[in-house]
């Protein structure tokens, strides 16, 4: 079945903004140590009232634009006033229409439907886990990150970056044990190769799907899933794709 996004945004702001507002906006956020829990929700308001606009224009924009300022509100608050506009956006959005994105291969407005529910359900976790609350993210959405992950993230990271592919020598196989979804990522002539489905390789990652996910965005340490293989091999591409 496929996942209803625009549920997934509404569902996953409205317990992020609980968490929010019921906690010190002080508390420091391991998964973005960079930030606490009031940042966190001014940040996912922001990208929320970026992404209206991208959606909701008539003309596509052909480049970057940076997200809005803080309006000063209180953060829960913020994030919370958000997001009707952002519905409405998508209700109105043909999906299917082109416009600007971050990645090359994905340039029409489905991509920031996607991208939008990918990204409050793992600064929803980020809040919950910084709160002590030990929650999870949903099987189907988490399989969906890691397939996000691999095919526009990834090389995403690498063209940004320049990152030199040339010392990895093997491939890597993700492996959800609780929902179907496996994949497995290489270099093949200089450049990233992902392909989907069952195969054996030199490391593989193994584990519930939110785990795996949470794994790769550097939010859960090793232990969380199983590892099999190729440890330094893992740890290079980990080296490389660091968020």
């Amino acid at each position: 079945m496929a996942i209803d996004y625009r549920q997934v945004i509404e569902n996953e702001t409205h317990a992020m903004a609980a968490t929010v507002a019921g906690h010190p906006v002080e508390t420091r956020v391991p998964g973005c140590p960079d930030w606490n829990l009031g940042e966190l929700a001014i940040h996912l308001g922001q990208v929320q009232r970026w992404a209206t606009g991208i959606l909701a224009a008539a003309e596509p924009p052909t480049t970057y634009t940076p997200p809005p300022e803080h309006d000063g509100s209180e953060p829960a608050d913020y994030l919370l006033a958000g997001l009707g506009p952002l519905l409405t956006a998508i209700d109105d959005a043909d999906l299917t229409a082109p416009t600007w994105t971050f990645v090359r291969t994905e340039q029409t407005k489905a991509f920031w439907l996607r991208r939008q529910a990918m990204e409050v359900a793992t600064h929803r976790w980020d809040a919950d886990h910084a709160v002590g609350l030990p929650t999870s993210l949903a099987a189907d959405v988490a399989a969906d990150s890691i397939d996000e992950y691999v095919h526009l993230m990834m090389p995403r990271i690498i063209g940004r970056t320049k990152a030199d592919l040339g010392s990895l020598v093997g491939d890597v196989h993700i492996h959800c044990t609780d929902i179907d979804g496996e994949w497995t990522f290489d270099v093949h002539n200089g450049a990233l190769r992902v392909t989907k489905g069952h195969g054996k390789a030199s490391t593989a990652v193994r584990g519930r799907a939110s785990d795996v996910a949470l794994f790769l965005y550097n939010r859960l340490p090793a232990e969380h899933v199983e590892i099999f293989g190729d440890h330094d091999l893992l740890a290079a591409w980990r080296s490389i794709l660091r968020f």
